[in-house]
């Protein structure tokens, strides 16, 4: 063979290997170099090589190189040192920050830097974690304490607002609480022409039976009374401890006849209904007087604490009728009136016989 013909196969080699290196497609050996053996070969091991270096660049770590020489081994050292590196993010990630490179150069201390910093982030994480966590147990406690402190203030507001309405011993309304809603309750019954009474309850003898059984007993006998007296009641009825054993009723929406049957109602009930001594196991029966006046529903007159006190008055002065006249019954304020010389004017009015503005 000629200088020539060497220099053009020479040339076919370094053309072909020069393609296989930097193209991806793979060129057809021309005749004249697949005679060559040797030239095979390396061409075969070049054609491997792209492949595993093809894979490598894709993340594939498995692929088995089954090539031998020092660019093998290179590549096969290269894939060992990725498949632990992987390993080693996968630890990582699920922790363990001790991980370590020291075999891929400057990669290494990059590496190495990463997982320190991501360590301090993390270990300053769960500090604050930890922090944030103690700081909300507190505040939740913080929170359940206020919590208590304002339900035991609604809880003690609303007691003091019962002890301030109500009568420890009977449970009744006091004198106050009773005027305050019976002014807005007729006030309302005016604007729709509704007629009320107001009746005064006094318990007879009473002073006698405080004398005879002892004063527990009278207590009793006052919670005894009001009870029968709640009973005939209407939801739409009041009543209230008036002081001693006295209790006020406002009847809504009852003429004086209605009020009267309503009153008698009661007065029946307390009288057939005797208080039973627990500790001396007797009957104590007792009886009440009351006396009834009317709210016209035609009275104008702004229905305000002097009005209501007014009513009361003559309420009374009804009740009183009945006590000097047998007691243990029902005096209306129009009864009380006739029993008088004449009539006078806050009578007349109560009793709806006339319109009278009071002066």
């Amino acid at each position: 063979m000629n200088n020539n013909a060497e220099l053009t196969l020479a040339q076919q080699v370094v053309a072909h290997l020069s393609y296989l290196l930097n193209t991806q497609q793979t060129p057809e050996v021309c005749p004249e170099l697949s005679s060559i053996g040797e030239f095979e070969k390396l061409a075969t091991t070049i054609l491997t090589l792209r492949e595993v270096l093809q894979k490598l660049s894709v993340g594939e770590l498995e692929h088995s190189i089954k090539i031998r020489g020092y660019s093998a081994g290179c590549l096969k050292a290269l894939q060992s040192h990725l498949r632990h590196l992987m390993w080693q993010v996968e630890q990582v990630a699920n922790g363990d920050f001790t991980q370590r490179v020291d075999f891929l150069g400057e990669f290494s201390a990059s590496f190495n830097s990463m997982v320190v910093q991501l360590d301090t982030v993390l270990s300053e994480l769960r500090q604050k974690k930890e922090t944030l966590s103690k700081l909300t147990d507190r505040l939740q406690r913080e929170v359940e304490l206020r919590k208590k402190a304002m339900d035991a203030l609604a809880q003690s507001e609303a007691k003091y607002r019962h002890l301030a309405e109500y009568d420890p011993l009977t449970n009744c309304m006091n004198r106050r609480s009773f005027l305050v809603n019976a002014i807005d309750i007729l006030n309302g019954a005016t604007l729709h022409e509704t007629p009320c009474c107001i009746a005064i309850m006094d318990i007879d003898h009473f002073k006698r039976l405080n004398d005879t059984y002892g004063h527990a007993v009278g207590d009793e006998v006052l919670k005894h009374v009001t009870t029968i007296g709640k009973q005939q009641l209407r939801d739409s009825d009041m009543i209230a401890r008036f002081g001693g054993e006295e209790f006020l009723f406002l009847f809504y929406g009852t003429s004086l006849e209605n009020g009267k049957h309503a009153a008698g109602r009661i007065n029946k009930a307390i009288a057939e209904t005797p208080y039973r001594d627990p500790n001396t196991e007797l009957d104590i029966v007792c009886t009440v007087s009351i006396g009834v006046c009317l709210i016209p529903p035609y009275c104008s007159e702004p229905k305000n604490e002097d009005f209501i006190q007014r009513a009361v008055n003559i309420a009374d002065t009804a009740m009183y009728t009945a006590k000097k006249t047998g007691r243990n019954k029902v005096v209306t304020a129009e009864e009380y009136a006739l029993c008088r010389e004449g009539c006078f004017a806050e009578s007349d009015c109560f009793a709806g016989k006339m319109p009278v503005k009071f002066e």
